[in-house]
Formats: C-alpha cells, sequence, structure tokens
C-alpha cells in the first residue's frame, strides 16, 4: 500500500472512529465537529453506511448537512430514497429549522433527483403532488 493511500485510510478510519462515537453517545455537537472534518475529506461510498445510520435519527440536528453531503459527494445509492422521502415529508421531525425556503426539502429532491432510481422518481412524484412551491422550485432545475 502507497503512503498516500495509507494516510488517506488512516484519516477515513478516525473519522469513521469520531462518527461511531457521536452515534454510541447520540451527541450532536461531537456529530456537528466530526461532519465539519468530513466535509474536508474525499466522500465515497464508504460513508454511505454510517450516512444511513445517522439520516433517519432524531438525537442530532445535521440532517441538512448529511444530506448536503450525499448530494454534493453524487452518492447515488437507492438506500437513501425512503429516508430522504421521510425527511421531505416530516418537517416537524427532521426540518426544524427550515425557514420558508426550505432548504432541507430542496436538497432531499436533488438527492432523489440524483439517485434516479424508479423508488426515488415515485418519491419525486409524491412529493409534486403536495403542491409545495419548493418542491417545484427545486424540480426547475431538472426540466
Amino acid at each position: 500500500m502507497n503512503i498516500k493511500k495509507l494516510f488517506s485510510f488512516s484519516k477515513k478510519s478516525k473519522i469513521f472512529n469520531l462518527f461511531d462515537k457521536a452515534i454510541e453517545a447520540k451527541n450532536n455537537e461531537m456529530l456537528s465537529r466530526t461532519l465539519n472534518y468530513t466535509f474536508k475529506e474525499k466522500i465515497d461510498k464508504d460513508y454511505v453506511n454510517y450516512f444511513m445510520r445517522l439520516l433517519p435519527e432524531t438525537w442530532h440536528e445535521e440532517h441538512e448537512e448529511i444530506i448536503n453531503l450525499i448530494w454534493l459527494h453524487n452518492l447515488n445509492d437507492d438506500v437513501f430514497s425512503d429516508v430522504l422521502y421521510l425527511i421531505a415529508v416530516d418537517s416537524e421531525t427532521y426540518r426544524k429549522y427550515d425557514d420558508e425556503n426550505e432548504s432541507t426539502l430542496r436538497k432531499c429532491i436533488h438527492a432523489l433527483k440524483q439517485i434516479n432510481s424508479k423508488k426515488s422518481n415515485h418519491y419525486i412524484e409524491k412529493l409534486k403532488s403536495l403542491n409545495n412551491p419548493n418542491v417545484y422550485f427545486a424540480l426547475e432545475n431538472y426540466n
């Protein structure tokens, strides 16, 4: 294994260790710091398991940041579709801090569109049926 790959693996394993500790302690502040480290790294499929563990949880307030990582790093895995839809429709639980622009909802739509599976496209259609202007605004990028 070359040095660059070894360093990358070591850094990733440290981040995963921090995720494990934040999840075990259900500590929002620790999770927030870990996500800040994560933004500086190359995000790949190895993160899918952690993001899937974190997204449905209600003990933290980092849903938008996690969705942002999924979307920006093209983690187009259909495993996210159900939870992205859940977050999009359950604003009281998952989007307490969304303002009238509903940025977390919009990011859910972008991530679902990027996944582009039968299931994710079905959820997009269900979201359209809510007649929410923010859903349509996010979808304007794809017409």
